[in-house]
């Protein structure tokens, strides 16, 4: 097991495990905002408040 760095790009599911209304995924990191733009239909989190709460959906290969 490796030890991070003090610049590497971190997530964690912060939710519970099974079905349930909202997902939380928690992501810090120098390259956080460019690496959830790719995934993170929603606002561009580039134009957001850091540390707020942002509506938007998780895709796959470019998904609406």
């Amino acid at each position: 097991m490796s030890i991070t760095k003090e610049f590497d790009t971190i997530t964690a599911i912060s939710t519970p495990l099974g079905e349930g209304a909202i997902g939380i995924v928690r992501l810090s990191g120098t390259d956080a905002v460019a690496i959830a733009n790719k995934v993170f239909k929603g606002k561009n989190l580039e134009s957001v408040t850091s540390h707020t709460i942002n509506y938007g959906h998780i895709v796959e290969n470019d998904e609406t």
